[in-house]
């Protein structure tokens, strides 16, 4: 079975609305810096960004970025959850403003809403933006942040079942930044759904001995090694896993399911039996459990 994503990457909804907040809102192209802004974006809170915005926006006089301003007032909307005005204020703000912040604003919202091939389509003309100014001609987007768009482009392609593509933007960002554990988990992610085993371990290594084991990441080699039936390995993952998470149900079952196929119907048990106590609502714990008791 290929396995769900139950780690937090730190790049979910929330962390996506507080870096656009807080980094995004602050970029400006050279094609932005064209046109002067009203700065709509200083204040302090969404709802003091949204009133500022939309006061600007009423203005009758064209002096100032009106798609940079569409595109503070959408980040200030989706950040309060209103994503109908988001969505408006964004289609408006590409049409305006065609540069790299809005379509990386939009390609991340369009993440948080589910339509992960229209947010690759955005992170990709944010991306051909980005590659097509001359040598030190950026602006204030800055490396960084264009290799966010590749990681969110491998999110928006992983997630809407793109693995091959989601690899080559994971590995981009991994060949510019070492170090990043959270582009090799999610790159793990996407060699397993390719069934690439090897490299799905490999890369989950590599997590482990870039930040301290942690349970889930021990979870999910485990069950790349019980996919390659490596029990030895397995086994001694899923344990590691349980140690540091004891409340783990899910790695109960997982380990339990090892001595279930090695014909070991009393260890399988007493894990499925625990995994049962520790979250009596968990199917894949009753499901073994009956799955046994039929034996």
């Amino acid at each position: 079975m290929i396995r769900d994503i139950i780690v937090d990457t730190g790049h979910g909804r929330m962390a996506r609305r507080i870096f656009s907040l807080i980094v995004m809102l602050g970029v400006t192209t050279t094609a932005w810096a064209d046109i002067p802004s009203r700065d709509c974006r200083k204040g302090k809170t969404p709802e003091d960004i949204i009133a500022a915005c939309t006061s600007d926006l009423k203005q009758p006089t064209s002096d100032f970025n009106r798609g940079a301003a569409l595109n503070d007032r959408a980040k200030a909307y989706d950040a309060l959850g209103m994503s109908d005005k988001a969505k408006a204020d964004y289609d408006q703000a590409v049409v305006l403003a065609p540069v790299f912040t809005t379509w990386f604003n939009r390609g991340q919202f369009l993440i948080d809403t589910g339509l992960f091939d229209a947010a690759a389509n955005d992170l990709s003309k944010a991306i051909a933006f980005y590659d097509a100014q001359p040598p030190h001609g950026h602006g204030d987007v800055t490396e960084a942040q264009y290799l966010e768009a590749h990681f969110q482009r491998g999110e928006a392609r992983r997630r809407g079942g793109h693995y091959a593509e989601a690899v080559a933007d994971y590995s981009l960002v991994i060949a510019a930044q070492p170090r990043n554990d959270v582009a090799f988990t999610q790159r793990a992610f996407a060699y397993s759904h390719l069934g690439q085993l090897d490299n799905d371990i490999a890369d989950l290594t590599r997590v482990i001995a870039l930040t301290k084991p942690d349970a889930f990441t021990l979870y999910n080699r485990g069950l790349a090694y019980t996919r390659k039936g490596d029990n030895a390995h397995a086994l001694a993952d899923f344990s590691d896993a349980i140690e540091r998470a004891p409340s783990l149900a899910t790695a109960y079952v997982a380990r339990g399911g090892v001595p279930e196929h090695m014909g070991r119907r009393d260890k399988a048990l007493a894990d499925y039996h625990k995994a049962a106590q520790i979250d009596p609502r968990l199917e894949s714990a009753t499901v073994a459990l009956a799955r046994l008791d039929r034996k």
